[in-house]
């Protein structure tokens, strides 16, 4: 694994990365038996790395305060309530988008208890129930609300690991035992004349894939900065950046003859759009 300098980063914490501090605090805690969903593993090496990461972010955005007031002016000690000010808040940030990935993890769990408990009713035949049907999704940046926003389908490609390079090295995933990789890759536009957010993490989406006609499967919750599902970030006018949807299937896919994503809005409406 490749260490990048972080330093960087250490004075200005953008909504994402106070998100990324965030959920190393709710990883953390649904690695230790909470079973909600099924999350990335991570080496204790890089959870070390993730944690420190994350705690450089939010405590060492500032190298010169050293937190010790006994010796300062008034401006110094002026200056320091300021910055712990600024700490405190930053911690309750990270706190309240910690609960709220907590609460989307749990939701996901109920939608998978759901898919399961309708699929075994509609096997029985005297216990099935009617399914809310299914819209063709047209526009996938308007069925999550989103008008404004263009998101364009590129392709996928399929791999163990992912990524192999950049950025999001330290935050990367690796299939489990048995599986691979799908990577959904799309284009996001901003289209609208000023600065807007793509704040698709807050309208708690839930996506699906079918490969080759086989049982859905639900996105993988990464760390990533390009993971599409989590993103909360501000586009500049006309800007366009790439995200990613991630899934898990059988290795034993060496070629796709037939792809359809499904996704499921914050008020409860489903839709799907067949990729190829």
């Amino acid at each position: 694994m490749i260490i990048k300098d972080l330093s960087k980063n250490y004075k200005y914490i953008s909504g994402r990365r106070i998100w990324i501090a965030a959920v190393v605090g709710a990883l953390g805690m649904s690695m230790c038996g909470c079973g909600l969903v099924d999350m990335p593993v991570l080496t204790e090496e890089q959870t070390a790395l993730v944690t420190e990461y994350a705690a450089g972010l939010l405590l060492k955005y500032d190298s010169e305060y050293d937190g010790d007031d006994s010796l300062l002016d008034d401006e110094e000690l002026a200056k320091n309530e300021e910055l712990e000010a600024q700490i405190r808040e930053r911690e309750r940030a990270a706190k309240a988008a910690a609960e709220d990935y907590l609460a989307k993890q749990a939701n996901a769990k109920k939608d998978k208890n759901e898919d399961k408990k309708d699929s075994s009713e509609n096997s029985d035949g005297d216990q099935a129930k009617s399914e809310p049907s299914e819209q063709t999704i047209d526009d996938l940046a308007g069925f999550y609300g989103m008008d404004g926003f263009n998101i364009t389908y590129k392709g996928y490609s399929l791999s163990y690991s992912y990524p192999d390079s950049g950025e999001d090295m330290l935050m990367a995933m690796d299939a489990t035992a048995g599986n691979q990789l799908c990577v959904l890759k799309y284009d996001v536009t901003n289209n609208s004349g000023s600065d807007a957010t793509f704040d698709m993490f807050y309208r708690s989406p839930n996506f699906y894939l079918s490969v080759n006609g086989e049982p859905k499967v639900h996105q993988q919750y990464t760390l990533l900065l390009d993971d599409m599902a989590a993103s909360n970030d501000v586009f500049a006018a006309g800007e366009t950046q790439e995200r990613v949807l991630i899934f898990e299937i059988s290795d034993s896919v060496s070629g796709v003859d037939s792809m359809t994503l499904s996704a499921k809005n914050s008020e409860g409406a489903k839709g799907s759009v067949t990729l190829q």
